[in-house]
């Protein structure tokens, strides 16, 4: 390391100099220290420039991603309903969103810890020689008061600033990534509640029917006018039916288990849910812009550039200015020692060279992952859009089969009372309509999830749903805040 230091002492200018005759003087001395002082502080000088020059030359400006502070490109068309103000309610009060809310804050307090580094340092002690060797008027130890400031790193202090406030950034995008995952997972309970009582009635329904069709058989096994393989075999139905509706009995309590871990209560009959708004007519670029997942990577994006700009400014002098100033109670004297002291590395065993080259690779992976991940947020919003389209198709097509499969049911009963039609086709009948009244309720329930899995991988679930994320504390100083966009989603009905 090459250190310059230039001192000024008031109190003392001992100077041990050499008795021999052959060696040069004290005052020949001070000159050649004088000359090789300013020599040095002119390289010092020239390494302090150059770092300056190529700091300001290639230093992009960053700027980190917006952070949701208000309402977006959505309106809160599910603000107001019931359904809507329980989901909010979930999302804001779950332990998740408390977490993200401490992570945010850790991130602040590591800034202000960073940007601390710049400030003056300020301390106290004591300068035990003066006591040990006697170096001061009475013999006894000195208090030393020491002020030191960082004058110039080559931009380090900055750059770790710069990624510090997007650590800050970073956590609480991270934050509105897990805040649409809640929301669309107690969506998705929401529905699953519904959707399993539903299915439950359609097995209540199915296993009664098959109690009267035994009953029924069973009297026209008594009275001489049915066989006993037609009574067996409705015994095997109604026996499939049973253990059908006790599988379902067991969904039924885990979809209650989870919307009480979800919502806090458990309502007789929770409303259906209203239908979700369309995403924007935009391009698939545009809409993925919003999505928390993708401008959390950009915020990592960005704070590993400002890794890499500190870890570049550590190949630059820095600049140090110190006092030290003690006092002698006995002589009441004060000495004072100012240093300005430049200083480089020129080297250190190539751990400057293996952290840039860390750092570079860190900045390389995250630049690919947010272009694989651009890409799955893509191809995942076309597979909704087509799960969409498909699945209205199948919507109708399952409401026509349940119809139509009522209507054979119905005429098979008739048929078999005046003995036309035999048990066995009267139960595949009933078997026909409980398989179609299920994938009836699952293309209904898959139809209105793929609405709001979309919503959430581009993040605006949370402006349908009026969710906001408020920031307490020095976040509110430097994060950035999302403009207000159009207010778009019209095709919510209100309860």
């Amino acid at each position: 390391m090459i250190s310059l230091s230039y001192w000024t002492r008031a109190a003392t200018q001992n100077v041990i100099c050499s008795k021999n005759a052959g060696r040069p003087s004290r005052a020949a001395f001070f000159a050649s220290f004088g000359r090789f002082s300013q020599m040095v502080s002119l390289v010092g000088v020239g390494f302090l420039a150059a770092g300056c020059a190529l700091n300001d030359a290639k230093t992009p400006v960053l700027e980190p991603p917006q952070i949701r502070s208000g309402v977006g490109r959505m309106a809160p068309v599910l603000a107001e309903t019931k359904f809507g103000k329980a989901v909010a309610n979930a999302v804001i009060s779950h332990p998740a969103l408390r977490a993200g809310l401490a992570d945010v804050q850790g991130a602040e307090a590591n800034l202000a810890g960073t940007k601390s580094a710049g400030r003056p340092r300020i301390g106290v002690g004591l300068n035990l020689a003066s006591g040990i060797l006697g170096t001061s008027g009475s013999g006894s130890v000195l208090p030393v008061l020491s002020v030191s400031q960082l004058l110039f790193d080559g931009g380090a202090n900055r750059a770790r600033i710069e990624a510090a406030k997007v650590g800050v950034v970073s956590s609480a995008l991270s934050r509105e990534t897990t805040a649409a995952q809640v929301a669309l997972n107690a969506v998705q309970v929401w529905y699953d509640l519904v959707y399993q009582r539903r299915l439950m009635s359609i097995m209540s329904d199915n296993l009664s029917k098959h109690e009267y069709f035994v009953a029924l058989i069973e009297e026209r096994v008594v009275a001489g006018a049915g066989t006993e393989t037609d009574f067996l075999t409705a015994k095997s139905r109604l026996a499939s039916a049973t253990a059908q509706r006790t599988t379902i009995r067991g969904n039924l309590d885990r979809a209650e288990a989870s919307y009480l871990e979800i919502f806090g209560n458990l309502p007789a009959k929770p409303p259906i849910p209203a239908k979700a708004p369309f995403l924007p007519q935009a391009s698939d670029e545009e809409l993925i812009q919003t999505s928390p997942r993708l401008r959390g990577l950009d915020a990592q994006i960005i704070g590993a550039q400002a890794v890499l700009k500190a870890t570049h400014a550590g190949s630059w002098p820095a600049l140090i200015l110190g006092v030290d100033a003690s006092y002698d109670p006995a002589t009441g004297q004060a000495a004072t020692t100012t240093s300005a002291s430049p200083s480089y590395d020129i080297t250190n065993g190539g751990q400057r060279a293996a952290s840039i080259a860390a750092a570079r690779s860190n900045l390389d992976r995250l630049l690919a992952e947010r272009q694989d991940l651009e890409r799955q947020i893509i191809r995942t919003l076309a597979f909704l859009r087509s799960d969409a389209r498909t699945g209205k198709e199948m919507l109708q097509s399952a409401g026509a089969a349940v119809d139509a499969s009522q209507a054979v049911v119905d005429a098979s009963e008739e048929q078999f009372l005046i003995g036309r039609m035999s048990i066995l086709q009267l139960l595949d009948a009933q078997r026909d309509l409980s398989q179609s009244k299920q994938s009836f309720l699952e293309s209904e329930r898959d139809l209105a999830l793929s609405g709001y899995s979309a919503l959430a991988l581009t993040g605006d679930i949370l402006d349908v749903f009026g969710i906001l994320l408020p920031l307490a504390g020095p976040a509110q100083d430097h994060l950035a805040t999302a403009a207000t966009g159009n207010s778009i989603g019209k095709d919510a009905a209100d309860e």
